[in-house]
C-alpha cells in the first residue's frame, strides 16, 4: 500500500497540526494558539513524503528532514561517537533494582554502584558504563532539579571518584529544572534564567558549556534529557514564544557538540525529535515507556520507526536478565520479570543501548553474552526492527497478521542477512520475499535459506531454500515466552550459506563479522572480538560430506526445494571454532575449516 507522511520541516516546535473532519477531513497547519506573539521574518516549512508502505515513506521524509538542515548524521555512524551504542551498560533507570534503593538503608549509593562494578568484574560481566538516574542530584520545588551535582549523601566522594574506580563513563540523567534552582541569578547563580512558578528554563549557551563540561570531568559521555514533554508543556514561555524552545534545544546541543558528548531525548514528543535534525549531538531517543519488570513496554517496532528515519537510534529502556531479583525494592515490591529472553532480544535489536539492571548476584551472564562480545562490544543489527508494513495494514484494512512482526537486517560486504521478529502473533502468517525486499536489499539474488535457533548446531533449523514466502511463525500461533526469530541468509558464490554465530541474537552481526568473501573453490569470514574470545561460526550446505571434509559445489539453487512444502533438501551444518588472537581478528576458512 501506498503511504504518506506529513510533518513541519522547520521551526516544528511550535508548529501542529489539525485534522478536523468538519471541514472534509482537512489537515491544516500552523503556529500553536498559545504563542503570543511572531518576529518578523518568522516562518515554518511543511514536508509531504510517500513510498510503498509505511516504512519507505517514513524513510523518505526523515531522509528530507535530515538534508533540509544539513545534517549528515548516519545511522551506522552513531556508534562511533555514542559509547552507550556500542556498549553494554549497566542500568539505574525506573524499573531498575537499584532505582532510589541500594538495597539497604545502611548501603550509600557509591558503596551499592561499587558493588555492582566489582560482581560484573568477578563475573566477567562487561559492563562499561553506568545510567546514573535522578536519585544522584538534588530536587527542589514541583520535584524539578535544583542542584545538578551527586548529592555528598549519594556519593560521598564525587561521581570522578566512581570512574576512576569502575574504569566506567556515565549517562546522567537530567530533568526539567526548578524555579529554586541554584544557578539562576535569581536564587544568587551566575546564569539568566526564566523563572515561572512550577519550572525554571537557562537562557545562556555558557550555562550549557559549564553544565555539560562539568559533568565531563565527572566521566559523563551520554547526557540525558528526560521529562522533555513536561518542561514543554509546563513552562509558559515556551508555549507563548515562536522560537524560545528551538533556542533552548540547540543551545543544549551546541554545547554538547562542542565538547564532543552524546545526548538522549527521553519522554519526547515527535516536535522534538523532529527538531534534532538541526541538532547532530542527540544520538538517540526513547522510544518506550519506563520499564517495569513484567510490563509490555517491549513493544517499540513503531516508534523505531521514527527514529531510524531521523537516524537516531532507539532505546527500550533497561530489563531483568533473570525473573526474580529478591524485589524488596520500595519502588517494585514483589515484581518480577517473566520474558527475560524476550527483553534481552528486543533490546539488542533496537540497535540502541542495552543496559540491564539486574541485583548484585542476580544477572544471566549467558543471556546478556547473545547480545555483545566478551568485551562488551555490542552486536547489533545494521538497522533497528520495526514493525512490519502488513501489521500496520492489516491493524487499519483488516485482514493480515494480528500481533507483533518486525523485520530487520545486517549488511556485510554488500551481503544481507535479514531478520524477522514474530511475537504476540495470533495466527501463523506467511512473510512474503516482496515484504521484506528493502531488508534483503539489491544484492539479493531471488532465493536464500530461511534459519531458526540459538546455540550450536544441533539447536539450528535450517528450511529449505525460500523464494516466495514461508511461515516464521510455526505452525501455531506464538506469545511472549515462544517468540520466534527467524534469519534469511543468502547463498554465497560456491553454494555455502553463511548461518553466523548462533549463539547470538545477531547471527551475522557487523561488529563480529568483518568480511565475507567467498569463489567457486573458497569462502573467508573475517571475524573481530576479544583476544582469547572462543567464537564458532556455522555454515550449511546440502552437500555430501566425503573423508570428513565437504565438498564445494555452485549452482545450489538448481538442485533444492523452493516450496515450504516439498521435501526439504539435506541439509548439513558445520562449526568452525575460532580463537580470537591477540590481534583482535581472524579470518574463517571453508574448505579447510580453519581458523586462522
Amino acid at each position: 500500500q501506498a503511504a504518506v507522511v506529513m510533518s513541519a520541516l522547520t521551526n516544528p516546535m511550535t508548529v501542529s497540526m489539525v485534522h478536523t473532519r468538519a471541514r472534509g477531513n482537512a489537515l491544516s497547519w500552523g503556529l500553536l494558539g498559545s504563542v503570543a506573539s511572531v518576529p518578523a521574518g518568522h516562518s515554518f516549512e511543511v514536508v509531504v513524503s510517500a513510498g510503498r508502505g509505511v516504512n519507505a515513506a517514513m524513510r523518505s521524509w526523515g531522509a528530507l528532514v535530515l538534508a533540509r538542515h544539513g545534517n549528515r548524521r548516519a545511522f551506522g555512524g552513531l556508534a562511533l561517537r555514542d559509547k552507550s551504542l556500542s556498549q553494554l551498560g549497566y542500568s539505574t533507570d525506573n524499573g531498575g533494582y537499584y532505582y532510589y534503593w541500594t538495597g539497604s538503608n545502611e548501603t550509600s549509593y557509591e558503596e551499592a554502584m561499587l558493588q555492582v562494578a566489582a560482581y560484573a568484574k568477578e563475573n566477567d560481566i562487561p559492563y562499561r558504563y553506568m545510567l546514573l538516574d535522578s536519585w544522584f542530584y538534588t530536587q527542589g520545588i514541583n520535584a524539578g532539579v535544583k542542584d545538578w551535582s551527586a548529592r555528598s549523601d549519594v556519593f560521598p566522594n564525587g561521581l570522578q571518584h566512581l570512574h576512576e574506580a569502575t574504569n566506567m563513563s556515565f549517562q546522567l540523567h537530567n530533568r526539567y529544572w526548578a524555579p529554586d534552582t541554584v544557578y539562576a541569578k535569581q536564587n544568587g547563580g551566575s546564569y539568566e534564567f526564566l523563572v515561572e512558578e512550577q519550572y525554571a528554563l537557562p537562557l545562556e549557551s555558557r550555562f550549557w558549556e559549564f553544565l555539560l563540561a562539568r559533568a565531563k570531568s565527572w566521566g559523563m559521555s551520554v547526557y540525558e534529557q528526560d521529562w522533555l514533554h513536561n518542561e514543554f508543556e509546563g513552562m509558559h514561555a515556551l508555549l507563548e514564544s515562536a522560537t524560545l524552545a528551538r533556542t533552548w534545544l540547540l543551545q543544549m546541543g551546541d554545547a554538547a557538540e562542542r565538547l564532543g558528548l552524546s545526548i538522549q531525548y527521553c519522554m519526547c514528543y515527535p516536535r522534538h525529535v523532529i527538531q534534532s535534525a538541526e541538532v547532530p549531538s542527540v544520538t538517540q531517543m526513547r522510544v518506550s515507556q519506563d520499564y517495569t519488570a513484567g510490563n509490555d513496554q517491549w513493544r517499540v517496532g513503531i516508534t523505531s520507526m521514527l527514529a531510524y528515519a531521523l537516524a537516531l537510534a532507539p532505546s527500550k529502556d533497561t530489563f531483568w536478565t533473570t525473573e526474580a531479583q529478591n524485589s524488596d525494592t520500595p519502588k517494585h515490591p514483589g515484581a518480577t520479570e517473566p520474558y527475560t529472553e524476550l527483553q534481552a532480544m528486543v533490546a539488542t535489536y533496537t540497535a540502541g543501548p542495552v543496559a540491564p539492571s539486574d541485583i548484585v548476584n542476580g544477572t544471566n551472564r549467558e543471556l546478556l553474552l547473545r547480545s555483545c562480545t566478551t568485551a562488551g562490544d555490542l552486536l547489533h543489527p545494521s538497522r533497528p526492527a520495526t514493525i512490519m508494513d502488513a501489521v500496520l495494514e492489516a491493524r487499519v484494512f483488516g485482514d493480515g497478521p494480528t500481533g507483533e512482526l518486525w523485520s530487520s537486517y545486517s549488511e556485510v560486504s554488500g551481503l544481507r542477512w535479514a531478520h524477522v521478529i514474530a511475537a504476540e502473533l495470533k495466527a501463523p502468517h506467511e512473510v512474503s520475499m516482496r515484504a521484506l525486499s528493502s531488508d534483503l536489499g539489491e544484492s539479493w539474488r531471488g532465493e536464500g535459506v530461511a534459519y531458526t535457533g540459538i546455540g550450536p548446531a544441533d539447536n539450528i533449523t535450517v528450511n529449505t531454500c525460500v523464494t516466495s514466502t514461508w511461515n516464521p511463525g510455526g505452525r501455531c500461533a506464538c506469545g511472549k515466552s515462544d517468540f520466534q526469530l527467524w534469519h534469511v541468509a543468502p547463498f554465497l558464490n560456491n553454494g555455502w550459506v553463511l548461518l553466523g554465530e548462533t549463539s547470538k541474537w545477531v547471527p551475522v552481526a557487523p561488529r563480529r563479522v568483518l568480511s565475507v568473501y567467498s569463489t567457486d573453490a573458497e569462502v573467508r569470514v573475517q571475524i573481530h572480538g576479544a583476544p582469547g574470545e572462543n567464537v564458532n561460526m556455522l555454515f550449511a550446505n546440502n552437500i555430501q560430506v566425503q573423508r570428513g571434509q565437504p565438498t564445494l559445489r555452485g549452482a545450489l539453487h538448481d538442485a533444492v526445494s523452493t516450496s515450504q512444502t516439498d521435501v526439504p533438501a539435506p541439509w548439513k551444518v558445520l562449526t568452525v571454532n575460532c580463537v580470537v588472537p591477540e590481534s583482535g581478528t581472524a579470518t574463517v576458512m571453508l574448505p579447510s575449516l580453519k581458523c586462522g
